[in-house]
């Protein structure tokens, strides 16, 4: 199985045959950004798919080791509105 496909598929249940397009790859150096961390990677994915209840194969300390607090899927009509403290990706704008 292709790596992003196995991170879909342990973090939120998603079933990819291959990796999804890479849209956007985050780095951030800063001590104290992550618990035990002195940064992170982000890389982010476009995949289309239908509705569902993520639940992946990864049980809930392995997600939380990786500073994985919870899951939110959003429409892009609620990012294109939102006005809350949550960031996006940079990538984000171009795909809306």
């Amino acid at each position: 199985m292709p790596r992003y496909a196995a991170n879909c598929r342990g973090e939120v249940g998603l079933a990819l045959r291959t990796d999804p397009p890479h849209v956007g790859h985050q780095e951030v150096v800063a001590p104290g950004h992550a618990a035990g961390h002195d940064g992170v990677i982000n890389d982010y994915f476009l995949v289309r798919t239908a509705k569902f209840t993520p639940r992946g194969t990864l049980f809930h300390e392995q997600l939380a080791a990786e500073n994985t607090s919870g899951l939110k899927w959003w429409h892009p009509r609620e990012i294109a509105s939102y006005a809350g403290a949550d960031l996006f990706s940079p990538a984000t704008s171009r795909l809306l």
